[in-house]
């Protein structure tokens, strides 16, 4: 599980933070973060080797991405649905985000 947290209100004394909403579904560490340009999606990279997508505005999980044999180290989202992961097993992986949708 891993938790979005954001700067609520910064004192004199410290800084309190404030947790708006967790999303769980990781199995292992939460080793890297992106939001997509322009939108409210979160993409998340994990040592459980996997890739989420989440829609921060809607507070829902979208889908899940697998291909490294290693941890996920770094994450980048581009445009139109596309992420670059580099992870633990050496090889950069090009994910087509692909969003199930039911009518």
């Amino acid at each position: 599980m891993f938790f979005l947290f954001v700067l609520h209100q910064v004192l004199r004394s410290g800084i309190t933070i404030m947790c708006l909403q967790a999303f769980p579904g990781h199995r292992n560490t939460v080793s890297c973060l992106c939001f997509r340009y322009g939108t409210s999606e979160l993409y998340s990279g994990s040592f459980d080797r996997t890739v989420k997508v989440w829609n921060v505005e809607d507070k829902a999980f979208i889908t899940e991405n697998h291909g490294h044999q290693g941890e996920i180290l770094a994450i980048d989202a581009l445009r139109k649905e596309r992420a670059l992961t580099v992870g633990r097993d050496r090889t950069m992986l090009y994910h087509k985000v692909i969003v199930l949708s039911s009518m």
